[in-house]
């Protein structure tokens, strides 16, 4: 079964901004990071339950090499995606996105 990724605004914004960032240090570095998230992304379709728990029901997916990780929750048949996290901040960032 197929699940549907919800990507809030915010999510979509913590992307922007990195995709905006790794563009600015090296031209193409940003797309290649998006291309990267988008094959994650596709990843939570079919395999949502394959990727660790980091706090009661949320989990997260690496965005391997960069150091990222989308945060996201099982809801029914979707997935949704609570922040787009550089692993690097503090974890007290990403907990009031959870809340």
């Amino acid at each position: 079964m197929a699940y549907k990724v919800i990507i809030p605004r915010l999510a979509e914004k913590d992307a922007d901004e990195a995709v905006q960032w790794y563009e600015e240090q090296q031209a193409g570095l940003g797309i290649r990071f998006y291309q990267i998230l988008l094959e994650k992304l596709e990843e939570l379709k079919d395999h949502p339950h394959y990727f660790t728990f980091i706090h009661a029901e949320y989990r997260r997916i690496t965005v391997d090499p960069f150091p990222f990780s989308v945060v996201y929750k099982i809801i029914d048949n979707d997935v949704l995606v609570l922040a787009i996290f550089h692993q690097s901040q503090h974890p007290a960032k990403l907990t009031t996105r959870l809340t």
